[in-house]
């Protein structure tokens, strides 16, 4: 259920998406190479991420949520009043 999780990050671009993995990461202590082993990505693709080298794509981005214990949710925007 939605209300009972902690939502990191709110917005509509990749780069909302990529810093909230970031900050995931860091809180959980995981190093750049550990991040790496845990999503099954090739060593270094978590800095390319991170340093923006790399855009974050349909292959990569289900990699770097598992590896956190993250999930991506779309809802609509808020209307404006």
């Amino acid at each position: 259920m939605l209300d009972q999780r902690r939502v990191l990050a709110a917005g509509d671009t990749l780069d909302t998406i990529k810093n909230a993995i970031r900050q995931k990461r860091m809180e959980l202590g995981l190093s750049q190479e550990a991040a790496n082993a845990r999503s099954g990505l090739q060593d270094g693709y978590w800095n390319k991420i991170e340093c923006g080298d790399r855009r974050l794509g349909h292959i990569s981005i289900p990699c770097c949520l598992g590896a956190l214990g993250l999930e991506l949710i779309v809802v609509e925007k808020a209307k404006a009043a």
